[in-house]
């Protein structure tokens, strides 16, 4: 729900029988129409932690930057676009919220872009399914390599009749 003009708060409870679990709240503020910062509550502990995300965009209002912050660690990841608007690649560090220091990095890449419109493109307000809204076109191919491990994998899209790509395939 819009709880002022540019404030979204989300607060989702689980109904489980006799159980009734923690609230879980989040909110997302906007500013000049794109997401500045989501901030999501741990209502279930007493001191209340909040992961935050920051968001930063380039001139073309395309995302440059995030910065989140957990309970234990700050999580700086870095976009790249190629000409045509296209995510190519995110480049992360993942540093200790306390002393500072590196415990991990990631790379990230996007590739075999149709030249279909991307009917998804800036209308994420989920995290999970952020990569997916930024690019002008569709990507078939994503690799990452981290502190996780690594992953290489393709695919391919399914479209409607129109021509555009149709992701519940």
């Amino acid at each position: 729900m819009y709880t002022a003009p540019n404030l979204i708060t989300i607060v989702s409870k689980e109904n489980l029988d006799d159980y009734n679990g923690h609230p879980n709240k989040r909110e997302i503020i906007l500013e000049n129409g794109l997401v500045k910062q989501k901030i999501t509550y741990d209502d279930a502990y007493f001191w209340s932690y909040t992961d935050t995300i920051d968001y930063y965009y380039d001139a073309a209002r395309r995302l440059q930057r995030t910065r989140q912050r957990t309970k234990h660690y700050v999580i700086e990841r870095n976009y790249a676009f190629d000409a045509k608007g296209n995510l190519r690649s995110i480049l992360g560090e993942k540093k200790d919220r306390y002393d500072n220091t590196v415990v991990g990095t990631t790379e990230e890449h996007f590739g075999g872009y149709d030249d279909k419109p991307n009917p998804l493109k800036g209308i994420c307000l989920w995290q999970d399914l952020l990569y997916l809204t930024l690019s002008a076109n569709n990507f078939t191919s994503y690799s990452y390599r981290g502190d996780k491990g690594f992953r290489d994998i393709t695919w391919t899209l399914a479209y409607d009749e129109n021509g555009n790509a149709d992701f519940s395939k």
